[in-house]
C-alpha cells in the first residue's frame, strides 16, 4: 500500500523501456526471453496441423520487393492444404519487414531474377515459393534443399500458373530456392535463416513465404 501521495513507480518507468522495446531488444539480440509477461503479449497457439509450427503462430504473405508485402492470388495457394490454409496478412507482413523491426529482411538483387530473404531468430520457415514468368517454384519443411545444385530428395518442385507441370526446358535442379540455416546472409549466425532465390531466365515477380512466428515476435507484430 502506498501511504505517501506520490504516484506508484512502474517497471516501465524505472527501466525507461516499454514492454514492446524489451521484446524487440531480446529478439534482435538473438536471445528470446520466454517470461510470462512477454509470452502473454503474443499469440501462443498454432493450428495443430501446421507443419514445422508446433508452438508458434503461422502466417503467410507475398514479398514483392525489399519493402512491400501483399496478399491475393499466390503460388502458395496451390501448396498442400496445411500450408495454403494459413492466413495471409499484409499487416503482419509489413510489420515484420519494416526497418525498425527487420525480422524479415528482403534483398532483391539487380537483374530482376534474384532475391535473398533473411529471417531473424524467432521466425522460422514453413514454406517458400518463387513466382517466375510462367512458373511457381516451391520448397517445404522439413526438407529444404541447401544449394542450387542439390539433387537430393529435397529438390524444388514446380508448377505452371494454371497448376499443371512445368513447361518444357524447365529442369530441377538447378533449384530456384535454397535455404541456409544458421546463416545471416553469408555470415554464420545461430538462429538465422537465409533463403536464396534465383529464377534463372524468368523474371522474378514475388517470393511467397509461410512463416512460424515465436510468441515474442507476435508481441511486436500481432
Amino acid at each position: 500500500m502506498n501511504d505517501t501521495n506520490e504516484p506508484t513507480t512502474t517497471v516501465e518507468d524505472r527501466s525507461g523501456l516499454s514492454r514492446r522495446d524489451m521484446i524487440k531488444a531480446s529478439v534482435a539480440a538473438g536471445a528470446l526471453v520466454w517470461s510470462a509477461p512477454i509470452l502473454l503479449t503474443g499469440k501462443a497457439a498454432a493450428a495443430s496441423n501446421t507443419p514445422c509450427c508446433a508452438t508458434g503462430t503461422p502466417v503467410r504473405f507475398k514479398l514483392t520487393s525489399a519493402t512491400a508485402t501483399n496478399c491475393g492470388a499466390s503460388c502458395l495457394d496451390n501448396a498442400p492444404s496445411t500450408i495454403s490454409s494459413i492466413t495471409c496478412s499484409t499487416t503482419v507482413g509489413n510489420c515484420l519487414i519494416q526497418a525498425s523491426n527487420s525480422f524479415v529482411k528482403g534483398v532483391f538483387k539487380m537483374g530482376g531474377t534474384q532475391a535473398e530473404v533473411i529471417l531473424q531468430p524467432g521466425v522460422t520457415l514453413i514454406a517458400a515459393a518463387a513466382k517466375g514468368t510462367n512458373n511457381c517454384y516451391y520448397t517445404y519443411c522439413t526438407c529444404f534443399t541447401t544449394s542450387q545444385t542439390d539433387n537430393s530428395n529435397c529438390k524444388n518442385t514446380c508448377s505452371t500458373t494454371n497448376g499443371g507441370a512445368c513447361g518444357s526446358g524447365v529442369t530441377i535442379p538447378p533449384n530456384r530456392i535454397w535455404v541456409l540455416q544458421n546463416m545471416n546472409g553469408s555470415t554464420p549466425a545461430a538462429g538465422y535463416t537465409t533463403i536464396e532465390v534465383d529464377t534463372g531466365t524468368e523474371s522474378l515477380n514475388y517470393v511467397d513465404l509461410a512463416l512460424c512466428l515465436a510468441p515474442a515476435i507476435t508481441g511486436v507484430c500481432p
